[in-house]
């Protein structure tokens, strides 16, 4: 679909993609035409889908590098968005993961500024807005991508994780919400490959223990992904043999596929035009294998996966820079796939993100252009 280059130009797209009567496999997907759009500024390079008041209904925030500023917009549940609060953070761009910590599930919002190489803690709260819960933690060199995990299986202890290219690390943070955070580093050089690159990192639950506590990490500079996976609280494990995806990949997230949860992996390789998705697989010496790949447009730059439907089938979508397009794909667990829309038009596209307004019903997906020639996307049942 193309917008009209007289269109209004909101900076954040919000795509909304409706199941109809095949809820249960999610099949029936299809576009609507409801606006929506969250904060001011332009150049945005992040966006998340949460909910933030805990009212069951999924809220958008949205990263801006001009102003520096992050916005949260709280959602209806049907598609629409009221501002909720903004702070200036950061500068010149960077990454942007949501999170919550404690038994309250108080939202936890973390800031990577390529401009300042910091981390910003940020918090939300009804009635209060965005607030700092810190002062910049200093990250590595060039960070590029941030994630949030959690040391426990109700996920009540998380930690920030932030890939930093130019120091070849990972910087880790947790205790978080105490007045002195613990801060480590990871060194991801080794003497073989002593200059990975890494690009972008996830959090997930990898070795199905229950707790997102493992870490994938894409390494651009050998097209590679490496695993850690968490041990005691504050250290992680060098995973199995790192394993190929393909050339200079930029982003990677992680889901489910199956009715026992099986870890699935989805990786957006930057010069190939495509998504390499692999699926946990025990047997093999990597501990993943490669099960499809998903065409996207010219250097896709992010990539996020959510279950929808009552079986919980993949949904992946794919934001394409250069090609200034996002790519919806439905996922089996054969490897075959669905394309279940293209959004042509958008600017490029600098960060994707898929959610669920309600349970795995309604996916929803948000997008960060640098230059917007539309509307977000609404589905009617």
């Amino acid at each position: 679909m193309r917008f009209p280059t007289g269109a209004a130009l909101p900076a954040i797209i919000v795509l909304g993609i409706f199941l109809g009567g095949g809820a249960a496999r999610g099949e029936g997907l299809r576009p609507g035409q409801k606006e929506a759009a969250c904060g001011e500024g332009s150049s945005p390079y992040g966006v998340v889908l949460q909910d933030l008041n805990g009212d069951g209904k999924a809220d958008l925030v949205a990263a801006y590098a001009l102003p520096p500023a992050v916005w949260v917009c709280l959602g209806d549940g049907e598609g629409g968005f009221r501002e909720g609060g903004s702070l200036n953070v950061g500068g010149g761009g960077g990454a942007l993961a949501g999170g919550f910590r404690g038994d309250a599930k108080s939202p936890i919002l973390a800031v990577v500024s390529s401009h300042d190489r910091s981390l910003h803690l940020l918090s939300w709260r009804p009635g209060e807005g965005i607030f700092r819960e810190h002062e910049p933690i200093p990250a590595g060199l060039a960070p590029s991508g941030v994630t949030v995990g959690y040391w426990d299986a109700e996920e009540t202890d998380p930690f920030v994780a932030v890939s930093n290219e130019e120091s070849n690390d990972i910087t880790i943070v947790y205790g978080l919400g105490s007045d002195e955070p613990v801060i480590t580093t990871f060194d991801l050089k080794r003497s073989w490959r002593p200059s990975p690159l890494p690009s972008s990192i996830v959090a997930a639950d990898l070795d199905k223990d229950g707790r997102r506590d493992d870490l994938a990490i894409t390494n651009r500079s050998y097209g590679t992904v490496t695993i850690l996976y968490g041990g005691e609280r504050g250290r992680f494990d060098w995973g199995k043999k790192d394993f190929s995806t393909d050339r200079q990949p930029s982003a990677i997230d992680a889901g489910t596929i199956g009715e026992e949860g099986t870890p699935i992996l989805a990786v957006a390789n930057a010069w190939s035009q495509h998504v390499t998705v692999f699926i946990a697989d025990e047997a093999r010496e990597t501990g993943f294998r490669e099960v499809t790949r998903l065409r996207t447009g010219r250097r896709p730059a992010s990539v996020s996966i959510t279950q929808v439907g009552d079986l919980g089938i993949p949904l992946v979508a794919v934001g394409a820079e250069k090609g200034k397009r996002v790519t919806a794909y439905l996922l089996e667990w054969d490897g075959t796939t669905n394309r279940v829309g293209i959004y042509d038009g958008l600017g490029p596209v600098q960060a994707v993100e898929v959610g669920c307004l309600a349970g795995r019903g309604k996916p929803f997906v948000a997008i960060a252009a640098a230059r917007v020639f539309g509307i977000g996307l609404y589905g009617e049942e």
